[in-house]
């Protein structure tokens, strides 16, 4: 006396099927749709793009969301074609790319398609606010730029930061052999 609706498992209560689904056939037509805002489009369940949406919309307008202080609390909004659409949401950005994540360009500016991007896991870690920066010969890059640049590890830059020399030598100062570090050490 299961419901005849795939995987469902509950007791029929009317035209085979149980009464979660009969009401879900009542009021919407087919017994599968959970809310009527998700039958608008069909694509809830079926593509990552629309949590992402989700997300976006949740944590820039629900000040009970966990994330509301890092983005609605500091004033960043979602442009209304993308707030009231996902559609259009997916339009302007397209399909996610395999590994792949919503980025502002600007990490003050507000969801909008001129400052959003797909991006990677390195790209997204190198537009945190907390990412430090430094210029160099009026370029500025972040200290893992200039580490993969000039071949002086992170560290080794951070530590001559922190010493107090100028952003210029720690940069470029090349990071002398080991044989000598060793013997100027002894000295």
């Amino acid at each position: 006396m299961n419901c005849e609706i795939e995987g469902c498992a509950k007791r029929k209560y009317s035209r085979g099927m149980c009464q979660m689904h009969y009401m879900r056939n009542y009021h919407y037509g087919n017994p599968l749709i959970v809310h009527r805002r998700v039958s608008r489009h069909g694509l809830a369940h079926k593509i990552p793009e629309y949590s992402v949406w989700q997300s976006m919309i949740r944590r820039c307008t629900h000040p009970n969301s966990i994330s509301f202080r890092y983005y609605g609390g500091r004033g960043i909004n979602v442009c209304d074609r993308w707030r009231h659409s996902f559609e259009n949401f997916l339009t302007d950005m397209g399909c996610r790319p395999e590994g792949m994540s919503l980025d502002r360009i600007d990490g003050n500016g507000n969801y909008e398609p001129s400052n959003c991007r797909w991006a990677t896991q390195l790209q997204q870690d190198e537009n945190r606010r907390s990412t430090r920066r430094i210029t160099v010969k009026g370029e500025t890059r972040t200290l893992t730029q200039w580490s993969n640049l000039t071949g002086t590890p992170r560290s080794t830059i951070q530590a001559r930061l922190r010493r107090g020399m100028s952003s210029e030598a720690a940069v470029l100062t090349p990071k002398a052999p080991y044989s000598l570090r060793k013997r100027n050490d002894g000295l």
